[in-house]
């Protein structure tokens, strides 16, 4: 018949330890825009062009929170998954396998 499969629940947690990192990572990446934008000392001051480009890095900067989240909730989605499978392999363990059971 078929092989036995196994899920190997320290691997799907570091994949998910990985996962916060890129999120963590996206977030930093995010907060740089407000340093960015404040640094522009030598450019004019209220011209158009200096508008626009803050817009769009508000813009870039909103984006980039809100893939972190989702990166982040990825993590989540793989550290429960890992929970998941221990518990399903303990319980099919238990049911295939029970603890000697004495009557009394």
């Amino acid at each position: 018949m078929g092989e036995m499969v196994r899920i190997d629940e320290a691997e799907i947690s570091k994949i998910g330890n990985a996962v916060y990192d890129v999120a963590g990572r996206l977030q930093r990446i995010a907060g740089e825009v407000d340093r960015c934008g404040a640094s522009s000392v030598s450019a004019v001051e209220r011209s158009a062009a200096l508008s626009t480009a803050f817009d769009f890095a508000i813009g870039w900067r909103e984006t980039l929170a809100d893939l972190a989240g989702q990166v982040h909730a990825f993590g989540d989605g793989l550290h429960k998954s890992a929970g998941d499978y221990h518990q399903t392999d303990a319980d099919a363990a238990l049911e295939l396998n029970p603890e000697p059971r004495y009557w009394r």
